[in-house]
């Protein structure tokens, strides 16, 4: 996005980690990517235990600099309010994130504009994400449950296939209620 409303948050995508005990994503009708780990980890920025308000966290001009990190809160070295500003926080961020849950602090919680307010916020420089494409992305995947999510997910899918025609990238469904066995491989 080099103009318009996104041009200011060009310089960061974000994400969340689930996993069987933190089930949650930002919104279970839209598509996603699941991650390489390795490449994620070069492009983490910074993480949160609940929405950390990214999009009022803007960098002028955007990108990383010594005095801006898009996407987290400034002074960079401080998390009082649940900001990870380092790699090795993220198991504290999710042990955060589960006593949080834990406690009802979220219940009825819609102050992220989201159905529920449930999920993690992790920020991911897109200087760096798209320097690792293709191998950053090792899925395409839509909540199975949702409405139009799976012909949003097919449609990316095809498109990142058609750019990037030698990864093995699959398409997968995400059943949230199959905690077990979540994703699940769908033909194209």
């Amino acid at each position: 996005c080099y103009d318009g409303w996104c041009w200011e948050f060009s310089d960061r995508f974000s994400g969340s980690i689930i996993n069987k005990r933190l089930p949650h994503i930002f919104d279970d009708n839209r598509p996603g990517f699941v991650l390489q780990p390795e490449a994620a980890g070069e492009a983490f920025l910074c993480a949160y235990f609940r929405d950390g308000g990214t999009m009022d966290k803007k960098c002028h001009p955007p990108g990383v600099t010594s005095s801006c990190v898009p996407g987290c809160r400034m002074p960079y070295s401080v998390w009082s309010d649940g900001m990870r500003r380092g790699k090795d926080q993220l198991k504290q961020m999710l042990e955060e994130h589960e006593r949080d849950l834990a406690s009802g602090a979220r219940n009825g919680d819609r102050s992220c504009l989201q159905s529920d307010c449930f999920y993690n916020e992790v920020v991911f420089s897109a200087e760096i994400w798209t320097q690792k494409l293709p191998q950053i992305i090792e899925a395409v995947f839509f909540p199975k449950f949702s409405g139009g999510a799976e012909g949003d997910a097919r449609s990316t899918h095809w498109r990142f296939k058609e750019q990037y025609s030698w990864a093995s990238t699959p398409l997968l469904s995400l059943d949230l209620y199959n905690l077990e066995a979540p994703f699940e491989l769908v033909s194209n």
